[in-house]
């Protein structure tokens, strides 16, 4: 299949990879053997973690600084052991699953493993806030902060000692120690700017300024469940047997805005919040119930729409407009895609294929990739009354970034064999080749939750001119 190249002028390789480790093009990380077994990548920092096997029976994890100049063996995991090594905030971190016993690991190699926190972690998770860690402690009401674990000699802070049993993630944190946590009934510790929000055991929603160290209630409860939302600047707070509120958490301004959902959950986009519905919230299901809501802040206007449909809100187009999935309930097959106003909760079918398996903004639209087992099919939809428009067919959409860039490789992902080129596309729609010969492809987390990477670099795995299998990394142009 040929790749047709955008319009614009042809760059160079000082134009495509600016500042990368003071060479053009790509950076060789480490050589692999020719059959791997296993390959892990974490970002940490300036290194990388590489958990690597090629012969099934242990993963050794190493850390390489971000030019390939150094290569330190931290950890070796086989049957049996306990402890692991991965990457959590910006930090190289081993913990203990039987213990809950965090510490921070030296990705130099020279000193010691050294313990982070008075006492073992709650499921071996910790919630980053730039240089800093927060974690609370296993089976009991302890929260930490510990501002700088690199330093020896910084000491962590008690947040709490009265804090609510976490709920554990449904999802599990295993790649990552700072994992996205998920659970039905929402997460009791998590970041939100530069706050830590804590439920404590009295039901109450305490905030913990990472910076001036200082606590408040943000909400008297009785809190059930939490999540903060897009930016950081509102949380969304379930109390029991109660209402759903909203909440500034600058200001403290309070808005009820029901109700909270895992599945469907609240958005913010903009000066608008929206919630879709999967289904009737009651049983016997009802004739209608309330399958759409936008309110708009500044004005307290509220829209809301009734039916018997699914709503799944997927990304804002505009300011004011939406794309949403709306069809049967539980019938993927048989929903449509739509632009939604969300003034009015006025609609108009716009032709995307299928189930989506992302869609992000763009500079004036939004870029969708079509999810058929098989992340492929890039459009774009530059506005409420324009038609999708196809950018990349029969290719292999590996990742966006928030920053517009689009990586993607030739054929079908379980193909690995022959290697294909690897390529980012622009958002000016220009296509540029990062490498000839990938045969495996990866962006370092940490994702924000829609699985767009907020890096602009990408690590994979290529063949060189003599044959030798290598893990790379280059920096997005």
């Amino acid at each position: 299949m040929a790749v047709l190249w955008g319009c614009g002028p042809e760059l160079g390789d000082a134009d495509v990879f600016p500042n990368n480790c003071g060479a053009e093009g790509p950076v060789d990380l480490m050589e692999l053997s020719a059959g791997v077994h296993y390959l892990d990548v974490q970002r940490a920092g300036d290194h990388y973690l590489v958990g690597y096997s090629w012969d099934g029976e242990s993963i050794e994890t190493y850390a390489v600084d971000r030019c390939g100049r150094d290569r330190v063996l931290v950890h070796e995991l086989r049957e049996g052991t306990t402890t692991r090594v991965t990457a959590g905030g910006e930090h190289a971190l081993s913990c203990d699953e039987d213990t809950g016993q965090i510490s921070y690991v030296d990705a130099s190699g020279v000193e010691p493993p050294r313990s982070l926190f008075p006492d073992h972690v709650e499921g071996c998770r910790v919630v980053p806030f730039g240089r800093g860690l927060a974690a609370q402690q296993k089976e009991g009401g302890t929260v930490w902060f510990h501002p700088d674990p690199a330093d020896p000699s910084v000491e962590p802070i008690v947040v709490t000692d009265s804090a609510r049993l976490a709920n554990p993630s449904w999802l599990g944190c295993y790649f990552r120690f700072d994992c996205d946590s998920w659970h039905p009934h929402g997460v009791d510790i998590t970041a939100a700017g530069d706050e830590l929000l804590v439920v404590l055991d009295s039901d109450e929603l305490l905030a913990f300024s990472t910076t001036t160290h200082a606590d408040r209630i943000v909400d008297e409860g009785p809190v059930q469940a939490m999540d903060v939302l897009t930016g950081a600047e509102h949380v969304v707070v379930r109390r029991k047997l109660g209402p759903n509120l909203v909440i500034e958490r600058e200001t403290g301004t309070t808005v009820e805005f029901c109700c909270y959902d895992d599945i469907e959950p609240i958005h913010r986009f903009g000066d608008w919040l929206v919630k879709g519905s999967l289904d009737s919230p009651i049983l016997p299901k009802p004739p209608a119930w309330t399958t759409f809501k936008a309110l708009h802040l500044p004005s307290g206007t509220l829209t809301e729409v009734s039916g018997n449909e699914a709503w799944h809100v997927v990304a804002p187009l505009t300011a004011d407009t939406i794309v949403a999935r709306i069809g049967p309930p539980w019938d993927v097959e048989g929903r449509a895609h739509y632009v939604v106003h969300l003034a009015t909760g006025e609609r108009r079918r716009v032709d995307l294929p299928g189930e989506l398996a992302w869609a992000v903004p763009g500079v004036d639209g939004v870029f969708t990739v079509q999810d058929d087992l098989n992340p492929r099919g890039l459009h774009y939809l530059a506005g409420p009354d324009q038609s999708p428009r196809a950018l990349l067919g029969d290719v292999t959409i590996d990742f966006p970034t928030t920053r517009g860039r689009i990586v993607f490789h030739e054929g079908v992902r379980e193909e690995y064999e022959p290697p294909k080129p690897l390529s980012v596309m622009l958002p000016d729609e220009r296509i540029v080749q990062l490498d000839a010969r990938v045969t495996w492809t990866m962006a370092p987390p940490p994702w924000d939750r829609r699985w767009v990477s907020d890096t602009d670099e990408v690590v994979y795995v290529a063949q060189d001119d003599e044959g030798h299998w290598m893990l790379r990394r280059t920096v997005l142009p």
